[in-house]
């Protein structure tokens, strides 16, 4: 016996065992403050051990005065209900051996239990609490349950729940199912009670080798009954290593649930870093036949997951196992965060499985930045109903990619039913997001009735968005298997914005005011278009198919994808019943050897600039709505072919010979003009055009595009009407006529708004 003197000043007696295998170091309170066993009837076991309810801690009221203790006190054959509960109190305990308590509680500041021993589960279905009291914080050095090979191994498939305010650090290491253990369903990690933990150790909640079995409820559960909860994954120890030599990760999982029923400002923060090989998370969500789930505020807001400093969360599984992110209606404002160089979630093997950003919740976020990497198979915003979800790919280096290599499935919808209004998908300050898809899947914004105003925007130098799907990406409707479904979805559109770049296969407008807003004045912003491969019913370039679908363009560049292939000789760059609108300058380049055209009626105040070796067609003909723009025509490469005389009469056209510019006046008759120049000289009024044109002026180099046919016989007249009153020449004015002249050319060609 020996005895040890209380906080009130009363000495305890303790039996002395031999076989104790936890320990209190220097300053040890009472014993009523480090509890162990207690025996079937409750007490340990003649008296004096009772278990205090109001307390939840064992209470020894009477000392125990036994003279020789059971064999191993911390026996697990005791079954769970006999489990001691330890409450330490600004003390440092320490154990040696293995421990089965059922709980540990910190009621003091900065307790701390040390190792080398482990502590252990009594059985496969017995849980752990680990309590924290409201501004206490605890920490075990020590690990939780040890490396077993089978479900029958002693401290393996339970359940590790903290709880209360405070806080909990663990540093050791946390199995809770060993690497054989495929039959046990009982692992789980939980935290509760409004505090936090943090694991620097490596936590295993299902097997390495479970790879066909469904995880869904060998979880990980951060606040489903209760709000404020933070699981922290921290340090830089290695990855675990399992039976084969494998470095699984530091936290091997199944489900994971953040924010469940209507709990919510729950986190979860992953800032351990990893590789592909060796993931900070490895997650399994499901096997063949089975279901896994990964949710981010079920019925509940502001719950949050940041992946960080490098942290690598790798996530398969072959069916149903979709991440959600704002799972029902009002779950808002839940956020999925990948930032810093390095930090990856990577669900390139989540076989069909979507990132569902606002299943039904409003305004739920995925947010990539500062250089991190997200590589979804799918990605949805607004799945179910929901509105103003988003996607955001910001700064240099910072990726979404769409790996096109794991099979099937692959994706990007944006308001995916009826009544998602206002999600979107943003790339800025630098950020990327690419795929180049091989499926017939259905890309979309705003695919049903009530499904307005979702939107892409690309936008800032160095941001760029390159999706090339063999499917159209639609806006209003939808379009795949060789058919378009069109919708009253309206307000959808796709902008291209301050310098930013995207390159795309078809662009369908269906629906209601869709628009594709290529420019906004700031820089020259460029959308490469080429030809969507499942079908030649979709053409290829931007098809304006409604009369109120809109290319918008204003200081920006439409290129047709010189490696696009078509099944026709002659290949739609824009088409359709909508409208160019030249808002500002316009280039469209064209590179082709084969005829590119635009059948569609452009308007707009912008100036016209053909850009490229290739030729293209302008075909609209149409006397009821003809092309109207007022702007200028610059044919600054290649031959740019006018199907009718649709120039505005005070406008200009210039063309350069080095780039081997030309016209073909495809039509009959004259198309008036203000003024005409070569490489920036002013030419004389009167007709212009090719050799047997009847033109007063001649000019081959520019207008001789087809000289073994009649193609391009039509003329232009050039009335002067566009350049600036000469006053009448005088000596003085005669002398500096040649002066004059050059200042006008100077001067007319500066008038076009944006550079060539």
């Amino acid at each position: 016996m020996m005895a040890i003197k209380s906080r009130s000043g009363v000495f305890v007696s303790l039996v002395t065992m031999t076989c104790m295998v936890i320990s209190a170091q220097s300053n040890v309170a009472t014993a009523a403050e480090l509890f162990w066993f207690a025996g079937t009837s409750g007490t340990y076991p003649t008296g004096g051990a009772t278990w205090d309810t109001s307390n939840t801690n064992w209470s020894l009221t009477n000392p125990p005065t036994m003279t020789s203790p059971p064999a191993d006190p911390w026996n697990l054959a005791n079954g769970p209900t006999n489990i001691a509960r330890f409450n330490i109190d600004n003390d440092v305990a320490s154990i040696s051996g293995t421990v089965y308590p059922s709980s540990i509680r910190f009621s003091g500041d900065d307790a701390v239990v040390n190792g080398p021993g482990v502590i252990g589960f009594a059985t496969t279905t017995s849980t752990f609490t680990l309590r924290a009291d409201a501004g206490k914080t605890g920490t075990i050095n020590a690990d939780f349950g040890t490396i077993g090979t089978a479900p029958t191994v002693s401290g393996q498939g339970n359940v590790l729940a903290k709880t209360n305010l405070g806080e909990a650090i663990i540093t050791g290491n946390v199995f809770l199912l060993g690497d054989a253990d495929v039959a046990n369903t009982t692992g789980k990690l939980s935290v509760e009670g409004g505090g936090e933990l943090n694991v620097t150790g490596f936590v295993k909640v299902r097997s390495s080798s479970q790879i066909n079995r469904g995880d869904n409820i060998r979880s990980t559960a951060i606040g489903q009954t209760s709000a404020n909860n933070i699981l922290s994954l921290t340090g830089t120890s290695p990855a675990y290593t399992d039976v084969n030599g494998v470095q699984t990760g530091r936290l091997l999982m199944g489900a994971l649930d953040i924010g469940a029923s209507t709990f919510g400002g729950n986190s979860v923060i992953i800032s351990s870093p990893g590789t592909a090989t060796a993931p900070t998370v490895r997650q399994r969500l499901n096997g063949p036949g089975a279901t896994g789930t990964f949710q981010l505020g079920v019925s509940s807001s502001s719950n949050s997951m940041e992946i960080s400093n490098g942290a690598y969360f790798l996530s398969r599984g072959e069916g149903t196992g979709t991440w959600k992110i704002g799972v029902n209606a009002g779950a808002n404002n839940n956020s999925l965060t990948v930032t810093g160089s390095g930090s990856t979630l990577d669900r390139s093997l989540s076989g069909g499985s979507a990132i569902n950003v606002g299943e039904a919740g409003s305004s739920n976020s995925l947010l990539i930045s500062a250089g991190g990497t997200v590589i979804p198979k799918r990605l949805v915003m607004g799945a179910n109903g929901g509105d103003a979800n988003y996607a955001q790919v910001s700064g240099n280096t910072s990726l979404l990619n769409f790996d096109p290599a794991v099979g099937a499935g692959a994706l990007l919808q944006i308001g995916a039913v009826a009544g998602s209004s206002g999600n979107y998908l943003q790339i800025d300050s630098g950020g990327d997001a690419n795929a180049i898809l091989a499926f017939a899947n259905s890309n979309f914004v705003g695919s049903g009735t009530g499904a307005d105003n979702n939107y892409i925007l690309v936008t800032g130098v160095g941001s760029t968005l390159s999706f090339r799907q063999n499917t159209p990406l639609s806006f209003g409707g939808t379009a795949t298997g060789g058919t378009a479904v069109d919708s009253t979805a309206s307000g959808n559109h796709f902008d291209i914005f301050s310098g930013a770049t995207s390159s795309q296969n078809t662009l369908y407008l269906q629906g209601v005011n869709s628009a594709v807003n290529l420019g906004n004045g700031t820089g020259i912003s460029e959308l490469t278009v080429g030809h969507s491969t499942a079908s030649t019913f979709y053409g290829a370039g931007v098809r304006l198919i409604k009369a109120d679908s809109r290319l918008n363009v204003n200081s920006g560049r439409l290129i047709a994808d010189v490696n696009s292939t078509s099944p026709t000789v002659v290949t739609d760059f824009v088409t359709g019943l909508g409208e160019v609108n030249l808002l500002g300058n316009g280039y469209f380049k064209t590179d082709q050897s084969t005829l590119r055209v635009i059948s569609t009626v452009i308007t707009g105040v912008g100036d016209f600039h053909k850009e490229g070796t290739g030729t293209l067609a302008l075909t609209n003909t149409s006397l009821l709505t003809p092309n109207d723009y007022t702007g200028d025509t610059y044919v600054d490469a290649g031959v740019l072919r006018l199907d009718a005389s649709f120039l505005d009469d005070l406008s200009s056209v210039f063309l350069y010979s080095a780039g081997s510019a030309k016209m073909n006046l495809n039509f009959a008759g004259m198309d008036t003009i203000g003024a005409l120049y070569f490489d920036d000289v002013l030419q004389a009024s009167g007709t212009w055009g090719r050799s047997g044109s009847g033109a007063t002026h001649i000019n081959d180099t520019f207008f001789n595009n087809f000289p073994l046919n009649n193609f391009g016989m039509g003329l232009l007249n050039v009335t002067g009407d566009d350049v600036p009153a000469v006053p009448e020449p005088s000596a003085l004015a005669l002398a500096a006529l040649g002066l004059i002249g050059l200042g006008l050319a100077a001067w007319r060609r500066n008038r076009s708004a944006g550079p060539k």
